[in-house]
């Protein structure tokens, strides 16, 4: 089973999206510095059950669902992002992984890959270890699109 607590309708988590962030539990990683260490925890309800209810509820107001997390259910994850692609919507995961291919193994419109490593920052930093990718016939790093323009 794949866990979740809560979500939200996001326009920053995935370039020219609006996005249903669904902030996944049961997270494998250790980040130093995490922002949101609870999800760490064996905590939330069953994304496969409500799934269908957040898609429904939100067609009209978002075009990509992204995966905040992959939990500790490749197989249940799996599920929940056919699920959303069979919805008509595109579809986004956030990994602590450094591989991209695993983009492939689940059809994913987008992944950002990489731990969080405190110093470096996230995307929006310049020394930023992360990468996020748009997929296509192969990975597109559009990671550029989430560095903040200084005025």
């Amino acid at each position: 089973m794949i866990k979740y607590e809560g979500y939200a309708i996001t326009f920053t988590e995935v370039p020219d999206e609006v996005s249903v962030c669904i902030n996944i539990t049961n997270c494998q990683g250790t980040c130093k510095g995490c922002h949101s260490p609870q999800l760490r925890e064996n905590i939330g309800r069953d994304l496969e059950a409500d799934l269908p209810r957040i898609l429904d509820d939100n067609k009209d107001n978002a075009t990509c669902v992204c995966f905040m997390g992959e939990g500790n259910d490749p197989y249940a994850l799996g599920k929940c992002i056919l699920m959303a692609k069979q919805a008509g919507f595109k579809t986004c995961l956030y990994s602590g992984r450094n591989d991209v291919n695993i983009a492939y193994q689940y059809s994913l419109d987008y992944i950002k890959i990489g731990e969080y490593i405190e110093d470096k920052g996230g995307l929006n930093k310049e020394t930023t270890n992360q990468r996020f990718f748009q997929i296509k016939h192969f990975p597109v790093d559009i990671t550029y699109r989430f560095k903040r323009r200084e005025s």
